[in-house]
């Protein structure tokens, strides 16, 4: 099965995605593969992620970071910077950062953070208003028994949600 960055690779090259957000980065391992596959065709990128200790045993493996595991992973998302000017590192809560947008700004917003219900439901709700019409909000795991698949299914139609590779999803801002 093609891994979920592949998908997206290929999905920013075919849809001519110039503005993008991820939400949710965490060990820089989306970021790090679309830097050496797709740093030419994307004008901005936001690697968004509050880079945070999250305390609640509902987050499982998480919460077992410290503080210091948290701020150098911070720190290994900064390092690519140097070499990708349209980079834009964000340490802040989505929740936070999407105020900072007051327009539809993005092609494409991908939801890769914390997988319970109640999380991806606000990123969809905080986010898909600032996707650009015809842009595209779509995320990861996507499948029955996370939460993200209840959150996506109460948020949009079953026939407006499209589906990639490795539990991808994604919908079009009509």
């Amino acid at each position: 099965m093609e891994h979920h960055s592949r998908f997206l690779e290929r999905f920013i090259h075919e849809n001519n995605i110039k503005v993008f957000a991820e939400i949710g980065v965490f060990r820089c391992r989306l970021l790090k593969y679309l830097h050496s596959t797709c740093s030419s065709l994307v004008d901005e990128y936001w690697a968004i992620d509050p880079w945070a200790p999250l305390g609640n045993k509902e987050h499982g493996g998480y919460v077992k970071f410290s503080t210091k595991d948290w701020h150098n992973l911070y720190l290994s998302a900064c390092k690519i910077m140097s070499s990708w000017p349209s980079l834009h590192v964000v340490r802040l809560s989505s929740r936070d950062v999407s105020r900072l947008f007051d327009k539809p700004h993005f092609d494409l917003v991908y939801i890769d953070a914390l997988h319970t219900y109640e999380a991806c439901l606000y990123d969809i709700n905080a986010w898909l208003p600032k996707v650009k019409k015809n842009g595209f909000i779509g995320g990861h795991d996507y499948a029955p028994e996370k939460g993200v698949f209840r959150a996506v299914n109460e948020s949009f139609s079953q026939e407006r949600i499209k589906t990639g590779s490795n539990m991808a999803w994604y919908v079009r801002n009509i």
